[in-house]
């Protein structure tokens, strides 16, 4: 078994490059302003929400980003980028390699992934990936054909102020099923209504697409995305819905995220199973389904 983390993956073939072919991916001059911008916030979050940032932390992480030299931070938009154009390319190359209306999209929610803001840092994604991959083995992952990706992704809702983390996947012949079966777990249940009554906030844990792939690579570029939007769940006339639009994360709450990314890799958010890591891309364990 290869040891390579995906992080280690190299430059996908050149007809599999996402930021070439996918109108609106990101261009190095904007991830590069993106990384300005975030240094520049972060500088002032610590002056101005003394207590709610590490100041040393805080001012390391917004030098290492308004500088000229790259680094391999979540935090970084340059450096996310790059994520982004090698993952995002070799998902793609691999999807080519089987058919598209056997590849599924997915969202999945898990009811213990939610967060209060003030504990954001307290939310360890290598941990939540172990248990949702225990979930999925659970319910035949270990006997399925195909494969399954996946990475964890979170909102935040400036209303109630928490972080709701998810993962966005792909999921290959047999292991559409067995996304499906986690709706009979209690953590992935459906539930319109919360314990002490009130309406769910997500009422849907586990989405999943019904047809196969359309308009790639478009669609594998939100599996892995750079950056946490805010979005409100509003409560209206007795229902509560997630607003459409998406906006940038308020201070301090979007400086703190910065910091929570910078402090892991892009192994901790990441969920392969029937898939590994090898010098030439991502390779298929499992038997072709």
């Amino acid at each position: 078994m290869s040891g390579r983390g995906i992080s280690g993956l190299g430059m996908p073939p050149m007809q599999y490059r996402v930021d070439l072919w996918c109108p609106g991916f990101e261009t190095a001059k904007a991830s590069t302003m993106e990384d300005l911008s975030r240094g520049e916030g972060l500088c002032r979050a610590v002056r101005d929400y003394p207590g709610k940032i590490d100041r040393p932390e805080g001012l390391r992480l917004a030098t290492s980003l308004m500088s000229e030299e790259p680094t391999g931070s979540l935090a970084s938009s340059v450096a996310m980028r790059s994520h982004r154009i090698k993952v995002c390319g070799h998902i793609w190359q691999l999807i080519r390699k089987v058919k598209t209306n056997k590849v599924r999209t997915f969202t999945i929610v898990p009811a213990t992934w939610e967060y209060p803001a003030d504990r954001l840092m307290e939310a360890d994604p290598a941990a939540m990936i172990n248990g949702l991959r225990a979930a999925l083995y659970g319910r035949g992952a270990g006997q399925a054909s195909g494969w399954l990706i996946a990475f964890v992704h979170s909102e935040h809702d400036p209303i109630a102020d928490v972080y709701r983390f998810h993962v966005h996947g792909f999921a290959h012949g047999g292991m559409i099923e067995v996304v499906d079966r986690l709706r009979s777990l209690p953590n992935y249940r459906s539930r319109l209504h919360l314990p002490d009554g009130s309406r769910n906030p997500v009422y849907r844990r586990v989405r999943r697409a019904r047809k196969g792939l359309r308009n790639l690579p478009a669609p594998v570029t939100y599996l892995l995305q750079s950056f946490w939007p805010a979005r409100a769940v509003i409560s209206k006339d007795g229902s509560r819905f997630r607003v459409r639009r998406k906006g940038r994360i308020k201070e301090p709450r979007h400086s703190q995220v910065l910091m929570w990314l910078d402090k892991h890799r892009l192994e901790d958010i990441t969920l392969m199973i029937g898939l590994r890591v090898t010098k030439d891309g991502l390779k298929q364990t499992k038997p072709v389904s």
